[in-house]
């Protein structure tokens, strides 16, 4: 009688997506009045369908959601309480972006903006 044997494999593990933010550059200075473009770019190991995007502003204790796509534009005076600071004052504003893939894996990148508060 012939033997046979036979190996049991576990599927590789979903991978979460990875997450690049093409623009701005990490620690820009920008005037806060001026409108930029947040740029991403993300891929999924597995190319298993749609990938979500969310671009996050976090400062002190604050955040706010600013989009939902790869290219978002963004105007920080809109959303950032300047008003709060002091003339003089550097608000340094991370800026986050999460993209989650079909399966619910989120990858991550972030960058650091400076604004000069000038009153």
């Amino acid at each position: 009688m012939a033997e046979a044997t036979l190996a049991v494999m576990s599927a590789p593990p979903n991978l979460p997506p990875a997450v690049t933010i093409t623009s701005p550059n990490a620690y820009e200075n920008i005037n806060y009045g001026t409108t930029i473009t947040l740029s991403g770019a993300a891929s999924d190991p597995e190319a298993s369908g749609t990938l979500v995007y969310t671009w996050t502003a976090h400062w002190g204790t604050s955040s706010v959601v600013l989009g939902k796509s790869p290219e978002v534009e963004w105007r920080p005076r809109d959303t950032i309480p300047f008003l709060d600071y002091d003339d003089g004052d550097v608000v340094q504003v991370q800026l986050r972006l999460d993209v989650r893939d079909q399966e619910g894996n989120v990858g991550s990148d972030a960058v650091w903006l400076r604004f000069s508060v000038i009153k």
